[in-house]
């Protein structure tokens, strides 16, 4: 499992996520998401490692820790990710992101490297009921993490 969160983008405020607005994604709850509103929601995606050639700090420093200790990237992460914005406040706000590898939990690598054609795509994922389960397991520990986390922003 891999997290990453972050509490403050700017002193002009956060950027507004369009992640909650997306359809191609295994799942998401919105509850609020209009541009210039406060933000409410959580979503739940495939994503694909992958490291391009503009580089943060950051990643090149992740990069050069998997080259030295020889760690096998996952083809596929499940990502369950919540976010939060204050309304009034532009500069508050809390993304959280919970990176999950499925092939710890038994599922077989990807055939392939293409997100749209990821066997955990949302168009083809209906076709394989162990892949179905294991994401309704995620909607309900995330719809109940979600509402901590809420709390836990002061919503």
């Amino acid at each position: 499992m891999i997290r990453r969160d972050s509490q403050s983008n700017s002193y002009s405020g956060y950027q507004h996520s369009k992640l909650l607005k997306r359809e191609d994604i295994l799942y998401v709850v919105s509850n609020s998401n209009r541009k210039g509103e406060a933000q409410d929601g959580w979503a739940i995606n495939h994503i694909r490692l992958s490291f391009g050639n503009k580089l943060s700090q950051a990643n090149k420093e992740v990069y050069q820790h998997i080259i030295n200790n020889k760690l096998v990237m996952p083809g596929n992460l499940i990502q369950t990710h919540h976010r939060f914005t204050g309304a009034s406040i532009k500069k508050k706000f809390l993304t959280y992101s919970i990176y999950i590898n499925p092939e710890v939990n038994g599922f077989a690598p990807p055939r392939n490297a293409e997100w749209a054609s990821s066997d955990w795509n949302i168009l083809k994922i209906n076709g394989d009921p162990q892949k179905v389960a294991y994401i309704d397991k995620f909607k309900e520990e995330g719809a109940v993490f979600h509402k901590k986390l809420k709390k836990a922003f002061g919503k």
